[in-house]
């Protein structure tokens, strides 16, 4: 995939995506990060940055989104369909894991 910075971000009880970790080298400043990957995310589209490739998708559970990963790197090469397809399965296992946890926090289990 040659990512150099990856965000996971979930949904706080208002349903905004908050960063919940990051990895890797920072590419954009964070602040601005989070709020053109919210936006794209609201949008159904990839982030935009000036010099970055940037990839991002939903995680869901029941079809519903519940957070999103974004991967960057500092190149202009566009990301493939494999590219995709591999972050797609990372999101769909993020997605039930989201819940999972939020349902042992609801229970008194985290």
């Amino acid at each position: 995939m040659n990512a150099a910075t990856c965000w996971i971000y979930r949904q706080d009880a208002g349903g905004t995506l908050q960063r919940a970790g990051a990895y890797g080298k920072p590419v954009v400043a964070s602040e601005a990060a989070d709020e053109i990957v919210r936006a794209a995310i609201a949008n159904d589209r990839d982030p935009e940055f000036d010099g970055v490739a940037a990839l991002a998708l939903p995680t869901r559970y029941r079809g519903k989104v519940n957070g999103a990963v974004c991967v960057a790197r500092v190149d202009r090469r566009r990301w493939t369909d494999d590219d995709r397809i591999l972050l797609s399965g990372i999101t769909d296992q993020l997605g039930i894991a989201f819940e999972q946890q939020n349902i042992a926090f609801m229970v008194g289990l985290a």
